[in-house]
């Protein structure tokens, strides 16, 4: 059995998009800490993402490229701007994993009924067999 074939089979690549760079720290210690549980051979490459980026056609094709081979997609914002929705409707048409995920957490710790548990974000995972994951869960 290959060794670096293990190790991308255990490896999970996840993007952050993000509107606050606590915001997108606060995420990966998260998305490192889910890693950890899982087992110490699960590794986490991420790649963060600032939201206002994805506005630019060149950061968002570059942004495209590497979320088509994401496990998982988190969303780390207080408020989710238009030109969100048409690059995650491309990333979910486009993904090359099929088990994927979406992660809504929108940088509070302490509201479950915030703008992460918004039925905009059921509709999306459900329309697009996403599962949809609260950051408080991870």
């Amino acid at each position: 059995m290959n060794t670096t074939e293990n190790v991308e089979d255990r490896m999970m690549n996840a993007i952050i998009v993000y509107d606050r760079v606590e915001y997108a720290a606060r995420a990966k210690a998260m998305l490192e800490r889910a890693a950890q549980r899982a087992g110490e051979t699960t590794h986490c490459r991420v790649k963060p993402w600032r939201v206002d980026m994805l506005e630019l056609p060149p950061a968002a094709e570059a942004a495209r490229v590497e979320a088509a081979e994401a496990h998982l997609i988190m969303i780390a914002v207080r408020q989710a701007p238009a030109h969100l929705m048409p690059w995650l409707e491309w990333w979910a048409a486009c993904r090359q994993v099929q088990e994927a995920a979406l992660v809504v957490w929108d940088g509070e710790d302490a509201d479950p009924h915030s703008a992460r548990a918004t039925p905009g974000w059921s509709q999306f995972a459900d329309r697009h067999g996403l599962r949809l994951l609260s950051g408080d869960l991870l």
